[in-house]
């Protein structure tokens, strides 16, 4: 502990201090003169890197419209996919109760901007002829939901 006399003596303890402060090297927040250019850079390269991330994700999160219709007659029956806000993939098709649980399904692999999914046949049939549990009648099932 040191004790002063007067502001002169007070003003030699700070510059003392701040010297010695200086010479430390491991201090946190403080950043010497000759590493200011590379940080300098290395904060424009994140800056840079981050604007182009928010780009990519905010293509991931925008809604994506796509126009469904079913053409052609039995048993050459298709599913025609337009993506009107860009390039969709078609992954899997389900054939669905009309609860939506899921009775059979179609890996398949198609990627365009248009989509042409021929319905397969045993597999609406399957669906057609699964027991409903609510005995409805109708509730036969005929949209395919597209999924991941």
């Amino acid at each position: 502990m040191e004790f002063w006399e007067d502001s002169k003596d007070i003003k030699i303890a700070i510059h003392k201090k701040l010297g010695e402060l200086a010479r430390r090297k491991h201090l946190i927040g403080w950043v010497r003169a000759n590493h200011e250019a590379a940080l300098s850079d290395e904060l424009a390269l994140r800056n840079k890197q981050n604007a182009e991330l928010r780009m990519q994700l905010a293509a991931y999160t925008t809604k994506l419209s796509i126009s469904v219709k079913v053409e052609g007659e039995p048993p050459s029956q298709y599913i025609q996919l337009i993506a009107a806000d860009g390039k969709i993939k078609l992954h899997r098709v389900d054939y669905m109760t009309t609860e939506e649980s899921t009775m059979a399904y179609d890996d398949v692999s198609i990627e365009n901007g248009a989509i042409k999914y021929s319905v397969n046949r045993d597999l609406l049939v399957k669906v057609w002829n699964t027991h409903r549990p609510n005995r409805n009648a109708y509730g036969h099932s005929g949209p395919a939901k597209i999924g991941p």
